[in-house]
């Protein structure tokens, strides 16, 4: 196994963070822990992340929109979202709130849902409780409030 060469110059350390960026954009916390694998200075880490948020190119909160409106435009409910997250060491909790507590955020995550149990029942025979428990099973699994899985399964008469 090759040998990891340390950074010392911050100019190196601050290419290496950019090539890094573009390539896994990442939270503050998580290039942190990437760039402490590359240089053992901690100013020199800490410098390097100031330039990039004073450059606007680490942003945690912008992450967390877009990440929130992909995994929203994917068909991910609320509990997979925040899960994912965590995942990404986003702790951007007020963002959060915010942005999947919003009416249009709901609004969205339902329309996910009813697309989604509609592409279901397709596939799926629904008139057996095996079908009834699959389909919700999935649901939840994607990260939708159980509350609501089985509301709409309801009003679309499944259950």
């Amino acid at each position: 196994m090759a040998r990891q060469i340390k950074i010392t110059d911050e100019r190196e350390l601050f290419n290496y963070a950019c090539r890094y960026l573009e390539r896994y954009p990442s939270s503050v916390l998580k290039l942190k822990t990437k760039l402490k694998q590359k240089c053992d200075d901690i100013s020199i880490i800490d410098s390097v992340l100031q330039r990039l948020q004073s450059l606007n190119y680490l942003n945690d909160l912008e992450l967390a929109e877009s990440l929130i409106r992909a995994l929203i435009r994917r068909g991910y409910g609320r509990n997979r979202i925040i899960m994912k997250l965590k995942e990404k060491k986003l702790n951007a909790s007020s963002i959060t709130e915010k942005f999947l507590s919003s009416k249009d955020a709901r609004d969205k995550e339902r329309s996910a849902l009813i697309s989604l149990i509609e592409k279901k029942t397709e596939r799926l025979n629904l008139k057996a409780a095996s079908g009834k428990k699959k389909i919700v099973d999935f649901l939840i699994r994607r990260g939708f409030d159980p509350a609501t899985v089985y509301e709409v399964l309801r009003e679309k008469g499944i259950i």
